[in-house]
């Protein structure tokens, strides 16, 4: 089926990696650029950095 996407799977250690850059400089949107993922996946990572 054209148009399908697989889903991205990201380790434990990149997400810590975007979380520590996002909360470093304050700015999702950066970590956004930097690490070419959307903003909604920073943001939830920050919520839920305890549980990583």
């Amino acid at each position: 089926m054209p148009g399908k996407r697989k889903r991205q799977a990201y380790d434990n250690a990149f997400k810590i990696r975007v979380i520590e850059f996002a909360e470093n400089l304050n700015n999702n949107s950066a970590a956004e650029r930097e690490f070419g993922i959307s903003e909604k996946l920073v943001r939830d990572g920050v919520r839920i950095r305890t549980q990583l």
